[in-house]
């Protein structure tokens, strides 16, 4: 599986996932076709490219239909996208930092949850993997009571069951050692500033 560029004939640049035959794979042709056709950016409708290129490589290791996917190949899928090996026939003996972040993960696994969306709304698929991926809950989508609580606390909301958790981010600071208000290697003398001078 790869992706290819292509120029249209109005100078834009567009992507298509090839098999290994060099065909395209029609399903994500026609939903990145949509994607683009709703005013997705160029860059975004890479992503999908390539994230779906992951999603069939997975596909064609373990000798899946795309249609007969079900909850437990996306879970497994999921697992595989941790896996530094790429190969669904190879595992790690020890413990071992997984290859993409939780973050790079989840934004892979909504596309996918989006290709069948798609597939579900324009097709005639049966499974419905898109809606069977997703729970509802009463409440609110953040973890804590919000100030109009009250209002929304009857309000039911969909959630993605695979997910991962991602860790929170601390904002990277300057320890006491390192800064400086003068000297070569000072922080503040190679920031640019604007004092509005003109």
């Amino acid at each position: 599986m790869q992706v290819k560029k292509l120029i249209t004939t109005t100078n834009t640049i567009r992507y298509m996932l090839m098999d290994k035959a060099g065909e395209p794979v029609d399903p994500v042709i026609r939903y990145i076709k949509f994607k683009d056709n709703s005013n997705s950016a160029r860059n975004t409708l890479r992503a999908y490219c390539y994230h779906l290129r992951l999603f069939f490589e997975f596909l064609e290791q373990k000798g899946i239909d795309y249609r007969n996917c079900g909850i437990d190949d996306m879970a497994e899928f999921m697992r595989w996208l941790q896996n530094p090996y790429g190969n669904v026939k190879v595992s790690a003996l020890a413990l071992q930092e997984p290859c993409r972040k939780a973050n790079t993960i989840n934004i892979i696994m909504s596309t996918v949850m989006s290709f069948y969306d798609y597939l579900m709304r324009h097709e005639d698929y049966s499974v419905q993997l898109s809606e069977r991926l997703k729970k509802q809950i009463l409440g609110s989508k953040r973890g804590f009571r919000d100030f109009l609580y009250h209002i929304n606390k009857d309000k039911i909301f969909d959630a993605k069951i695979l997910k991962l958790k991602v860790p929170k981010a601390h904002p990277k600071t300057i320890s006491k050692g390192n800064w400086c208000l003068s000297g070569p290697n000072c922080i503040l003398e190679n920031m640019p500033m604007d004092l509005g001078g003109g």
